[in-house]
């Protein structure tokens, strides 16, 4: 799974692109940096090198994140946000990525394993 994270303070946000973005294109997360969050920006799945089998459903590729997350030794997550330059036809697989990782997924990734 590609992904960038730019590691800076403790606060970590999940930014999960919608539209024809990737990992790779940070758009819009200034506010990020000049508030000292880390942000994980994983490639969803047939975008940059992701491969399209990644996570083929909302919850696989929920899951498929959190799962990065806990390599990556990120044990808590503040937030998990989409960024779209268009509610296109990946908005409604986007949101629920995110509505199914909320939902199942422990503010501390720590106690799921």
């Amino acid at each position: 799974m590609e992904y960038r994270l730019e590691r800076r303070g403790d606060s970590v946000v999940v930014v999960l692109h919608g539209g024809h973005l990737r990992a790779g294109l940070a758009w819009d997360e200034a506010v990020f940096a000049d508030a000292d969050v880390t942000v994980l920006a994983p490639s969803r799945p047939g975008c940059g090198r992701t491969p399209l089998s990644t996570g083929t459903t909302s919850a696989g590729f929920a899951d498929v994140t959190a799962e990065l997350c806990r390599h990556l030794g990120i044990d808590k997550v503040a937030a998990v946000l989409g960024i779209f330059l268009e509610l296109g036809a990946d908005w409604p697989a986007i949101s629920e990525a995110i509505r199914v990782f909320l939902a199942t997924e422990p503010r501390d990734l720590a106690e799921r394993g």
